[in-house]
């Protein structure tokens, strides 16, 4: 059985299969993550990688880096973060007062 998908169809919702069956695609559509369908909102990771890039302009940094997720999850736990935080004695508080003694403030923003 041959797959011909009409050649009007916008690129993200072709499939990348072939007419003789190969290629990678599994005929499903794919989406940008947080596309403007209210995924940005309900999305957990999306939120976590908001509150990161928060993280780094408020220490006037151009990047977002690991230290900057480590704070966003200490501000927004979510999963067995609250648990594993709690255990180590780890609040935002502390974690973005020692992000701020360690790296400094910088003049840039993200």
């Amino acid at each position: 059985m041959e797959n011909k998908e009409p050649e009007d169809k916008p690129p993200e919702e072709r499939s990348n299969t072939q007419p003789d069956g190969s290629g990678s695609g599994s005929g499903r559509r794919r989406t940008r993550v947080g596309a403007g369908d209210g995924e940005e909102r309900d999305n957990p990771s999306i939120k976590l990688i908001k509150l990161a890039q928060e993280e780094a302009r408020d220490l006037g940094h151009n990047f977002v880096g690991t230290e900057n997720l480590l704070a966003a999850l200490a501000r927004y736990p979510v999963g067995i973060v609250p648990q594993v935080f709690a255990d180590l004695g780890l609040t935002y508080e502390a974690v973005h007062a020692e992000l701020t003694a360690i790296l400094g403030v910088g003049k840039g923003f993200v």
